[in-house]
């Protein structure tokens, strides 16, 4: 084997073995999953970006880059790296996150949720948020999802 072929391989093992302990450096399993708690300064929050082609488009682009790989491209949870997350991805069209108000929304989108694999996106501006939240108001809901 030479050099180039070694480095190769060994470079590929690395990766996998990072990729397939992706799920577990979040400390995530089901037992460990809390139902988030709305923070006050959430609890009533309007969104002030008003919910029109241009922002939901612009959602739809900020969600095609940082949540389409676990949610799916359609929200159903089923994206390329959720079969790595225990717990699984929530799927946005469940009647339980579509209940929740434009504030919690938010929250969970800022603040990640605590014992799974979302993540905080508070490093998106305030704005890409919003418009991301008007993007997850275009699912349909799904009852019992």
């Amino acid at each position: 084997m030479d050099l180039k072929t070694a480095l190769t391989t060994g470079l590929l093992i690395i990766l996998v073995s990072m990729v397939l302990s992706a799920g577990c450096l979040t400390g995530s399993s089901p037992e460990s999953r809390e139902p988030p708690v709305v923070q006050p300064e959430y609890f009533n929050l309007v969104n002030p970006s008003v919910s029109n082609a241009v922002s939901i488009e612009k959602g739809k682009s900020f969600y095609s880059k940082n949540c389409k790989n676990c949610h799916g491209s359609e929200g159903f949870g089923d994206g390329a790296q959720a079969i790595m997350y225990e717990p699984k991805p929530t799927n946005l069209h469940d009647s339980q996150v579509q209940d929740k108000s434009e504030g919690e929304l938010f929250q969970l989108i800022s603040e990640g949720v605590k014992g799974t694999s979302m993540p905080a996106f508070k490093w998106l501006s305030e704005d890409d948020r919003w418009d991301i939240v008007n993007f997850m108001r275009t699912f349909e809901v799904e009852e019992g999802a």
